[in-house]
């Protein structure tokens, strides 16, 4: 994850005319029929609007002092955050000791899991999806994440694979791990491609940096988590 640069700014379409679609004076000539390309670049205009209003809605009006904009800069979310997505991340959400809840979309720095390895050595930002809370006994059966025994509604819907690391806790199909106390254990959605906790173990509480709220751009993936 890495703080965008501004995002880019749309360019409206230009609505084109027909021949003779217009009278002297710019007016549309009485009796003719308004050109279909003009209604198409009315229309598309006004969904225009509509995006950049929901953009406005979701991403400018709410950041502040306790929230930021990331964009995704790898594709270890896939298909829910992709490379490329700028998503919205309270700030907030785990401010005086607020548990993240299974399924939480969470950032964290790297710099507080001293167990993570950066290819420059410096402290980074990850985006993965906290599964495992402190006292949670976790489990890979079937591709499913287990947690006390059960699939958290939050996760029925995801698959995930075993990693035989050292550290990571779930080394194969079927292995248990009880996470530590003020820990979290997290996974990306694109399991066979991310350097998660099955890699380095659970994370302290103290690395999360906060919830991501929605994705705010692109438009066609613009959606709350």
């Amino acid at each position: 994850m890495r703080e965008p640069s501004p995002l880019p700014s749309p360019t409206p379409p230009s609505p084109a005319l027909s021949r003779g679609g217009h009278a002297r004076g710019g007016s549309v000539a009485k009796g003719k029929r308004t050109s279909p390309w003009l209604k198409g670049g009315l229309l598309g205009v006004v969904a225009l609007l509509v995006a950049l209003g929901a953009w406005l809605v979701m991403t400018v009006l709410p950041v502040g002092i306790g929230s930021r904009i990331f964009e995704a800069s790898v594709n270890t979310m896939e298909p829910t955050v992709t490379k490329g997505d700028y998503v919205y991340v309270n700030l907030r959400a785990y401010r005086s000791g607020t548990l993240p809840t299974h399924g939480d979309l969470v950032i964290l720095n790297t710099g507080d899991v001293p167990a993570i390895e950066t290819r420059d050595g410096k402290s980074t930002i990850f985006l993965e999806r906290a599964v495992g809370l402190p006292g949670d006994t976790i489990a890979i059966v079937g591709g499913k994440l287990t947690v006390n025994g059960s699939v958290p509604p939050a996760l029925e819907g995801l698959s995930y694979v075993t990693y035989a690391v050292p550290g990571g806790g779930l080394t194969h199909e079927g292995a248990t791990f009880t996470v530590p106390p003020d820990s979290v254990y997290v996974l990306g959605d694109n399991t066979k491609n991310s350097y998660d906790s099955r890699f380095w173990g659970p994370a302290p509480l103290k690395a999360l940096r906060g919830r991501v709220e929605s994705c705010v751009w692109p438009p066609p993936r613009m959606r709350r988590h």
